[in-house]
C-alpha cells in the first residue's frame, strides 16, 4: 500500500519542511496505514515529492506582505506562538507554565492536537523517534476521544503536571484495554517513554514561545499570520495555471515521476493512495485525468484543496470553462482511475473547498482543526485529523 503525499503551496525546502515531513508520516503509518505492512514486513514506503523550488519565487522576498512584531520571534517561536493562539479563546492564558492547560479543561481531543501540532515544530530526532511519536499519537488520541472532559483536569496546575497525569491515564487506560473489549496495542516500553519526552520538550518551547506574547488579544494575529500564506498560494497558483507548458512542466514531471514510482512497487492487490493538500490536490487531479490516466489509484484523499472552485472557472486541462445548464451535465465525471476520494475541508480555512457539488462520486467532510489563523496548514500535523481520515478510509462510503 504504497502512499504518495504530494504538497501545497509555499513549501519550501529547510529543517522546518524535513521535520514535518517525517512528522506527518510517523502519524500516516500511526492511523491510515497502521494495519499495513509490506509482505516482507517492512514498513509501507511513502513518497513525498518535492515541487516547491518550482513555485513562486518573489522577487523582493515577499517584502510587500505586511508583518508585526511577533514575526521578530523567529519561525518557530511565532508558528508556536500562532498555532496556540488559534487553540484558545483571547484572555485564556495565565502564564508561561499554563498554556496547554486551558485547551485541555475545555476539551482534552483539542489539546492532543495542539501538543502534537508543537511537537511537530520543535522535535528534529530521528526517523525512528517521529514514528514513536506517531505510535503514541494514536494511543493518546484514543483516550482523548473516550473522554474528551475527564474530571481529573481540575486536579492538575500547569502543563508539565498535565503530561504527567496524561502519560499516567493513558498507561492506565491501555493496560486495562483487555477486559474492556479493546485490542491492547504491543510496543516498546522504551520507545514510548523517549515519545512522552518529546512531548515534554515540545511543550516546555510552546510555554517559552507564547510567554511574550501573554496579553495580546488572538485576533491581533489574524492579518500576519494569513496574508503570507494567502500570498505564496496566489502566487503558486499563478505559476501552475499561467505557465502551464514551461515553468508548471517541472512540478507535474516531478510529482508524477513519484506516483508512478510509488505504482511500479505496489504488489499484486496491493492499493496505491495519493494523499494531497492544497494546491498539491490540484495537481494530483490534472495528473490523473492526463498523463496518470492510466494508473489505478485506490484512494484519493485531499484536504484544504481548490480542485472543486478551479473545476469551476475551467482551469484544468480538459475542463469546459462554460457553466453546465440544469439538467444537462450537472457533474464533471470522477476520474475512472480513482476508485474512492475522500475531500476534507475546514470552515476555518479560506483555501479549503467542497468538491462533491462539482466532481461526482467524491465524498466531502468537514473537519474542524481548531485554528483560526493556520487552518489550512494545520491538517495533517493534528493527530485527530488523521484518525478521521482512517475511519472513513476504512467505511464503505
Amino acid at each position: 500500500m504504497p502512499l504518495v503525499f504530494i504538497h501545497g503551496v509555499a513549501t519550501r525546502a529547510g529543517v522546518d519542511y524535513t521535520a514535518g515531513v517525517r512528522t506527518r508520516d510517523a502519524l500516516f503509518r500511526g492511523f491510515l496505514l497502521a494495519s499495513h505492512r509490506r509482505r516482507d514486513g517492512g514498513p509501507i514506503e511513502i513518497e513525498s515529492p518535492y515541487w516547491g523550488d518550482h513555485g513562486a519565487q518573489l522577487r523582493w522576498g515577499g517584502a510587500s506582505v505586511p508583518t508585526t512584531e511577533v514575526e521578530a520571534l523567529g519561525s518557530a517561536d511565532a508558528a508556536l506562538a500562532d498555532l496556540h493562539a488559534s487553540a484558545l479563546l483571547d484572555g485564556e492564558v495565565e502564564s508561561g507554565h499554563r498554556v496547554v492547560l486551558p485547551v485541555a479543561r475545555r476539551c482534552l481531543p483539542n489539546a492532543v492536537d495542539l501538543i502534537w501540532g508543537a511537537s511537530a515544530l520543535v522535535e528534529s530526532g530521528s526517523d525512528m523517534e517521529a514514528v514513536e511519536l506517531g505510535r503514541l499519537a494514536a494511543l493518546v488520541i484514543a483516550y482523548a476521544n473516550a473522554d474528551p472532559r475527564p474530571a481529573w483536569m481540575a486536579e492538575v496546575d500547569n502543563d508539565q503536571d498535565l503530561i504527567t497525569r496524561l502519560q499516567h491515564e493513558v498507561d492506565g487506560y491501555w493496560a486495562g484495554a483487555a477486559g474492556q473489549q479493546r485490542p491492547r496495542p504491543e510496543w516498546e516500553t522504551l520507545g514510548i517513554d523517549e515519545a512522552w519526552n518529546a512531548v515534554r520538550r515540545g511543550v516546555t518551547r510552546l510555554g517559552t514561545a507564547v510567554a511574550g506574547t501573554i496579553g495580546r488579544a488572538a485576533s491581533e494575529r489574524i492579518r500576519p499570520a494569513v496574508v503570507p500564506g494567502v500570498a505564496n498560494f496566489i502566487g503558486d497558483v499563478l505559476v501552475y495555471f499561467h505557465h502551464q507548458h514551461d515553468t508548471a512542466a517541472p512540478i507535474r514531471e516531478t510529482v508524477a515521476a513519484a506516483i508512478r514510482d510509488a505504482h511500479r512497487r505496489t504488489e499484486q492487490a496491493d492499493p496505491l493512495v495519493v494523499v494531497a493538500h492544497s494546491m498539491g490536490g490540484s495537481i494530483a487531479y490534472d495528473l490523473l485525468t492526463s498523463e496518470l490516466g492510466d494508473l489505478h489509484v485506490t484512494l484519493l484523499v485531499t484536504a484544504g484543496t481548490q480542485v472543486g472552485f478551479f473545476a469551476e472557472l475551467g482551469l484544468f486541462r480538459g475542463c469546459e470553462p462554460t457553466a453546465p445548464q440544469p439538467g444537462e451535465r450537472p457533474k464533471i465525471p470522477k476520474p475512472a482511475n480513482v476508485d474512492r476520494w475522500i475531500n476534507v475541508f475546514d470552515h476555518n480555512d479560506l483555501l479549503g473547498f467542497l468538491v462533491g457539488p462539482v466532481i461526482e462520486g467524491v465524498d466531502d467532510f468537514t473537519y474542524r482543526t481548531g485554528s483560526l489563523f493556520r487552518a489550512h496548514s494545520h491538517y495533517f500535523f493534528q493527530p485527530s485529523f488523521h484518525h478521521r481520515v482512517a475511519v472513513r478510509a476504512r467505511s464503505s462510503g
